[in-house]
């Protein structure tokens, strides 16, 4: 089961400032710190229905995980490394 984060990672650009910028239509959305993900799930839920079926066939076609795609953040991927 995919979070609400790995999914928004995978479809917005973090912009900076609590803007997130939509990959499939550019649209600019707002996200307050420490909110979750709710504005940019509803978004991708209004906007994009398929949005949760298209993340699960990337996933199994590409085969890879978050990290090949830039979705990880270094300190993440270390902690992973050091688990490894």
């Amino acid at each position: 089961m995919s979070t609400s984060r790995t999914i928004t990672n995978f479809f917005f650009t973090d912009c900076g400032n609590g803007q997130f910028s939509c990959k499939q239509c550019g649209r600019a959305r707002k996200q307050s710190p420490g909110t979750g993900y709710t504005n940019l799930m509803s978004h991708l839920a209004t906007n994009h229905p398929g949005f949760r079926e298209t993340y699960e066939e990337s996933q199994r076609s590409f085969g890879q995980s978050l990290e090949a795609h830039g979705f990880v953040d270094q300190r993440t991927m270390e902690i992973f490394k050091w688990m490894e």
